[in-house]
């Protein structure tokens, strides 16, 4: 992991580029964040906000959008959490990967902490929710963790 300017930040399998003084980004898209007190440039979607159509199921089991916000007992077990490679469930047929849910996450907090919000098939995101709730209650990822619904509307795009 590396802090000088123009350098990648690694975390799990994401890459970010980091932007010495970033301080704004386009107000209509959220983007995601970086463990860098000097970047401002993260935003969660507020409630019903319009997200794009592959994270919004809408199928007979209609569509769960949750918030998350972790406080992991490591940076090693934050990284496992975000590998986007990683199968979170089946639906339908599918294998289903956390990269096919995860709509934005703030790395912004103070060590090891994360919000990240998901949207994707109810039973799917029920699913998810329930192995990080079984992860907190063990303590063996979070010491401390929260989760709750929002509504998202989607694009006509």
């Amino acid at each position: 992991m590396k802090w000088a300017t123009g350098v990648l930040f690694s975390l799990s399998v994401i890459s970010i580029p980091y932007l010495h003084n970033l301080k704004t980004v386009d107000a209509r898209t959220p983007t995601v964040a970086q463990n860098q007190p000097t970047c401002y440039c993260q935003r969660l979607y507020p409630p019903g906000a319009t997200i794009a159509d592959k994270f919004y199921w809408v199928g007979a089991e209609k569509n769960l959008g949750v918030t998350f916000t972790g406080k992991f007992n490591s940076a090693q077990k934050m990284a496992e959490t975000f590998n986007l490679a990683k199968e979170i469930g089946s639906f339908k047929g599918k294998k289903w990967k956390l990269s096919d849910i995860l709509l934005a996450v703030d790395f912004g907090g103070n060590g090891n902490v994360a919000t990240w919000q998901v949207s994707g098939p109810t039973p799917l995101v029920q699913k998810y929710l329930n192995d990080l709730k079984a992860q907190y209650a063990n303590k063996s990822v979070f010491y401390d963790f929260s989760a709750s619904t929002i509504k998202f509307t989607v694009s006509a795009d």
